[in-house]
This record gives structure tokens, sequence and C-alpha cells, in this order.
């Protein structure tokens, strides 16, 4: 017949960890003095099972009523109580070579985000060579548009060409057209700075004519008064900026580069 029939299941546990560490209880008995010289023997080592806590017994030290099960078997890991044990699951190392000792998976590494481009943060020593306060905007106001783009080296050769460079983030989206912004171009005016867009902007857009017929003023394709009439004169201060699309209205991103000055030849 089976002796564990009729054994409650924490029973049947220490009747097994009785089986595997000893029935006895308590510290294991001093061996005796050495034949010879009558000096103490040390204890024989425990085994390498002994020195490791089984992670099965971990688990069955988080059951109800295991304080009975830890009354027999803590002293073969020298534990005289249930929270001594306890302590050991703690700081348990498993024991690789011990039958029954579940290995531990190795933890494959994190994965590494993607990496993002981010939108150019505004340069904190660029200003505006005007205050935006001080413009009249003819088309919707980019003033407040963070300065996510740049904008350098705008030079007018007569009779109408205008070349300048940029950039632009990635995050300005083109539209069918491959559209992406608008430039911009501001002339003082009857005493006032006013300020109107004259061209679409593609991302490879560096250079326009201003496709005014002869006779016709240089920015008549401002389209807004009073910049679609104004004659510049030679040495006369003239500023530009590019901005996402406000020509039709400031619609989705939205992004601009400084207001930098220059002479008109």
């Amino acid at each position: 017949m089976n002796p564990l029939v009729g054994l409650s299941i924490i029973e049947r546990l220490v009747a097994l960890f009785k089986s595997i560490f000893g029935k006895g209880k308590g510290n294991p008995p001093t061996p005796p003095p050495n034949a010879t010289t009558g000096d103490p023997v040390a204890p024989a080592a425990p085994s390498r099972r002994h020195r490791y806590v089984p992670l099965a017994l971990c688990v069955i030290l988080t059951m109800p009523g295991c304080s009975t099960i830890a009354k027999y078997i803590g002293p073969a890991f020298q534990a005289e109580t249930l929270e001594q044990l306890r302590d050991l699951c703690d700081s348990a190392v498993p024991c690789p070579d011990c039958p029954g000792t579940p290995v531990p998976s190795p933890v494959p590494p994190a994965p590494t985000p993607p990496v993002v481009n981010p939108v150019p943060a505004p340069d904190a020593g660029v200003v505006d060579a005007i205050p935006v306060s001080s413009i009249v905007w003819l088309h919707d106001s980019p003033a407040a548009f963070p300065l996510t783009a740049t904008l350098s080296d705008v030079r007018v050769t007569l009779p109408q060409t205008i070349s300048w460079r940029w950039t632009a983030p990635a995050d300005w989206p083109e539209d069918g057209n491959g559209v992406i912004g608008n430039m911009w171009v501001c002339a003082k005016i009857d005493g006032r700075v006013n300020c109107a867009t004259w061209e679409w902007l593609r991302r490879t857009t560096t250079a326009k004519a201003t496709e005014a017929n002869p006779g016709e003023p240089v920015m008549i394709q401002t389209k807004v008064a009073p910049l679609n009439a104004w004659v510049p004169r030679s040495g006369e201060e003239v500023w530009w900026l590019v901005s996402s699309p406000c020509r039709a209205g400031c619609k989705g991103v939205k992004g601009r580069s400084a207001i930098i000055a220059g002479v008109w030849p």
C-alpha cells in the first residue's frame, strides 16, 4: 500500500523532504573527536545540493502551513526558523548541476528604440532683425511660430531673380504639388513695415524670378496691397523670412525662420 495515501498535501511534502534531507530535526550531531590526536573533527561540508535552496522549496515556503516543513528541512540549510529559510530563498543562487534545479533562461536584451530625428530646437542666439510686433502682416501672421527653419544669403539679381539658402524640418509635410512653405518679403511703406508671402516653396527651391512683367512692380506676385505696388529704390532696406504655408491661411505644422535684413541692389 502506498504510505502517502490519506495524507494531506502538507503531510506529503513533509514526508518527501524528510526522505531527501533526513528525518531528524534540530542541529546535526557533532562528529566524534579524531581517534589519534583527540582534536575535534570539523563537520563535513554540506553537499552541493544543500548549499543551494531548491527553487521548488522556495515556492513551497510561500504556502500556508509551510512552517511544518521548515522545522524538518531547516538543519540541512543551517537554518533554524522559517524566516531564515525564506531569507535563504531571497538570496538563493540556482545550482546548475543539481538535479531538479531549473536553470533560468537568459533574459533577452531590451530592444533598441528607433532613432527619431527631432525637430531642431530654436537657436537661443537667433533673433528677428526687426520686432514682429512692428510688422503689418498682409497674409496670416507666422509671428508666433517657433524658429524651426533657417534662412541666409538672400541675394537679389536684377532685374528680378532672388536666390537664398534655407533649411526646413523634416516634419514640414508636402502638399500634392510638393509645396512645404512660403517665402516672405517685407518693406517699409508709408512708415510701416509690411510683410507678405510672394512665393511657394518646395524643399529644393533656392531661387525664383518674381514673375513681374516688364513695367510691373517687382513684387506684384504678393497679390496684396501695398506690397503688390511697391517700387524698391537702390539701397533700400528689405527683410525676408520663410515659413510653413500661410499664403492661403496658416495650416498644419507651424514654423518659420528668423527675419533677416538685406539691401535692395
